[in-house]
C-alpha cells in the first residue's frame, strides 16, 4: 500500500489564549498544499513494525516511538485535509469553502525550530495585533485570493523571527520578487509565498534557489480533497 502524507499551511494561526494544563488555545486557517511524502507500507511474516526511510535525519529506533509520543493535535486536520478553520488546541474543525486557486512557493532554510521554544516565549499580553481568522474565512467563502492574502497572519512570527531573522529575510524576498503575501507557517522555519501569477513564481523561487537564505524550495499548488482543484 503506498499512501501520500501532504504537507500543510496556515493560512492564519492565532493564538487565544494559554490554558492551565500549559496547552494553547488557537484559531488557524489550515490549508493542504500538492506536497507529500510517500509512506509504503508492506505486510510482513515477522511480527512487530520496522520502518525504513531515505532521509538520514529521521530516526528509525525507540527514538522515533518517543517522537511520536509527541504527536500534536494536527494529526486530526492531516486526515481531514483541505481547508479547515481549527479551534481548541487544534483539534475543533470545520471544513471551509476551498480557498481560491494560487501558486504557493515554499521555502525552509537550513535551521531547526523547537515548537516548545516558541510557545514558551509567547507572551500574549504583549501582541499589538492577531489576524483576521474570521476575515480571512470570509475572503475564502467570495473567492476573494486578495482578501485572504491580505489577512493572512501568524502570532508565531513574533518569537521565531527575532530569534531567526532569515525566516523574515526569506519572506521580504519573496514579497520584492511578486508574491502577494508571505509569511511562517506554524512555529516555522518554513516560508510560504502566495501567487497568482505562475510567471512570477517561479522567477521567485530561482532567486531563492541562488540565494543562501533556503535550504529547500518547492513551487507548489493547493490540494483540495473531493474539490474539483487538486
Amino acid at each position: 500500500m503506498k499512501l501520500r502524507a501532504m504537507a500543510k499551511i496556515n493560512l492564519g494561526l492565532d493564538v487565544v489564549r494559554r490554558r492551565e494544563d500549559g496547552y494553547h488555545e488557537v484559531r488557524m486557517i489550515m490549508q493542504t498544499i500538492r506536497m507529500y511524502d510517500t509512506l509504503e507500507l508492506t505486510a510482513t511474516e515477522e511480527p512487530g513494525i520496522r520502518v525504513k526511510t531515505n532521509l538520514k535525519y529521521l530516526p528509525v529506533n525507540e527514538e522515533l516511538m518517543e517522537r511520536g509520543v509527541k504527536i500534536g493535535a494536527d494529526v486530526p486536520y492531516c486526515i481531514l485535509r483541505g481547508t479547515a478553520l481549527a479551534e481548541g488546541i487544534g483539534e475543533k474543525l470545520t471544513p471551509l469553502t476551498p480557498a481560491p486557486d494560487c501558486h504557493v512557493l515554499i521555502a525552509k532554510p537550513p535551521i531547526s525550530v523547537s515548537t516548545k521554544f516558541v510557545y514558551e516565549n509567547l507572551h500574549l499580553d504583549q501582541l499589538e495585533a492577531h489576524p483576521d481568522i474570521d476575515g480571512i474565512r470570509r475572503a475564502i467563502e467570495e473567492g476573494d485570493l486578495c482578501g485572504m492574502v491580505s489577512r493572512m497572519g501568524n502570532v508565531l512570527e513574533t518569537v521565531t523571527i527575532p530569534a531567526y531573522p532569515q525566516i523574515g529575510q526569506i519572506s521580504e524576498l519573496m514579497k520584492e520578487n511578486g508574491a502577494l503575501g508571505a509569511m511562517m507557517s506554524g512555529s516555522g522555519p518554513t516560508v510560504f509565498g502566495i501567487y497568482d501569477d505562475e510567471r512570477k513564481a517561479m522567477a521567485a523561487r530561482d532567486v531563492l534557489k541562488k540565494s543562501d537564505l533556503a535550504q529547500v524550495v518547492y513551487l507548489t499548488k493547493l490540494f483540495q480533497s473531493g474539490g474539483t482543484k487538486e
